[in-house]
């Protein structure tokens, strides 16, 4: 027994010789790749699930929209366009929504529809079904950002999800141009942009007093970007609910000509 250690250890050694020959290659690209947090796995996640068409099934525990134990089988094929609203615009708080299915029609058992508002489901006696369009009765948005989520079925079952950001308001903002001596500026290209989403935007053009009505602006910040002639712009933030702002333009050597 005594003499049969000595070709056991070696043995051993050669097999442990071998098993770090083969996975040295694996372990050092592990070892040496980058550590990511639990929140940049998350925010990784999330962005290619932005890529997505229609689909958001990772944002529904966020919304409150169904889990993926109540949606079995592939999902439809045939796209469903929102109407009444635009996710890059100022809309009304009193649009009324619907959603049109493209190339088949909706299951019209009630009770495969489902619609939410910032996680919060509505009543279904707020929702009407007339072939390939949903419609909202009454209205939905409300002040501010709007998620709105939409499940229903198509004619053969198969589940159809939508999913759209709504920027709404009831305000309106009256802008006046003015040149640097406080003169009235008529005809300048204005542009109100949300502070927190920059897509969402508006553009006019002042009348012969200067001035351009800008409606449906939620109570946020938003930023004003003029151009006029001569080379003239300025810039200017405001408050939605702000009812006069005053946008000064200044020719491209002169100084100041953002507030």
């Amino acid at each position: 027994m005594k003499d049969l250690w000595p070709e056991r250890t070696a043995t051993t050694r050669f097999h442990a010789l071998l098993v770090a020959i083969l996975f040295a290659p694996t372990t050092a690209a592990i070892e040496s790749g980058p550590t990511r947090s639990p929140a940049a796995a998350r925010s990784d996640s999330l962005e290619a699930a932005q890529v997505l068409p229609v689909h958001l099934a990772s944002s529904r525990a966020a919304v409150g929209t169904p889990d993926e134990s109540e949606v079995e089988g592939p999902f439809s094929p045939f796209p469903v366009l929102l109407e009444g609203a635009n996710p890059y615009a100022f809309n009304s708080t009193g649009a009324t929504l619907s959603f049109r299915l493209s190339g088949d029609t909706f299951n019209p058992d009630p009770r495969s529809i489902k619609l939410y508002r910032n996680g919060v489901p509505q009543p279904a006696t707020a929702i009407s079904v007339s072939e390939s369009v949903v419609r909202v009765s009454g209205t939905i948005l409300v002040n501010g950002p709007n998620r709105i989520a939409l499940w229903a079925e198509d004619s053969g079952g198969l589940p159809l999800e939508v999913e759209r950001s709504l920027w709404a308001g009831d305000n309106v903002l009256e802008v006046r141009t003015e040149d640097e001596h406080g003169h009235a500026l008529p005809g300048v290209t204005v542009r109100v942009a949300l502070e927190a989403d920059h897509r969402v935007q508006f553009s006019g053009v002042t009348d012969a007093q200067g001035i351009l009505l800008v409606s449906n602006l939620p109570d946020r910040m938003v930023r004003l970007e003029g151009w006029g002639e001569e080379a003239r712009s300025g810039s200017h933030a405001a408050h939605g609910s702000d009812a006069v702002v005053r946008l000064r333009l200044y020719p491209a050597d002169v100084p100041g000509n953002v507030d």
